[in-house]
């Protein structure tokens, strides 16, 4: 029997249950257990959203590349407009493969969305990173100029060392 004195919680739904479980084990710093806890969840939801959302974030804890690339190019299939999808895409494949096949995922976005700012502005990034510093200085600058917070971003960015070292 209950204890009267102590709250009551509202019972989750298992799926629910598991993504906020998983959710709490990643934010501990335990990533295989959140990866664990994921696969609890029913295989004919393990598809989902959430589900891959939290896989893209556990492999890229766990420096998972090619699992993270897999996950990120999944989410970008279903909607090509979310950069941050296509840029996790990108830089898994940095990872796993290439920053010029990083890079040229990041161009193919940028030909479906060329107005957006945060595509070039990584362009310029993995350019810089190339050590095509002229190209490189001129995407970041053309990034700025479109949405001035770049510049902060831009300093704190490893991969434009080379423009402040």
């Amino acid at each position: 029997m209950p204890d009267p004195n102590f709250p009551s919680f509202p019972q989750l739904p298992p799926f629910e249950r598991s993504i906020l479980a998983s959710q709490g084990y990643f934010e501990l710093g335990l990533y295989r257990d959140a990866n664990d806890e994921l696969e609890t969840i029913e295989p004919e939801r393990r598809t989902e959203t959430p589900v891959l959302e939290l896989r893209l974030a556990i492999y890229e804890a766990l420096e998972d590349w090619v699992s993270m690339r897999i996950v990120a190019q999944t989410l970008a299939a279903r909607d090509p407009q979310r950069t941050d999808w296509t840029l996790a895409c990108a830089w898994a494949t940095r990872h796993a493969a290439s920053v010029h096949a990083g890079l040229a995922i990041i161009l193919c976005a940028l030909e479906r969305q060329p107005g957006s700012t945060e595509l070039l502005y990584h362009v310029a990034r993995y350019t810089c990173r190339l050590g095509e510093l002229p190209a490189a200085r001129a995407l970041l600058g053309a990034a700025i100029s479109r949405e001035p917070h770049h510049r902060i971003k831009a300093a704190d960015e490893p991969d434009f060392a080379p423009f402040w070292d």
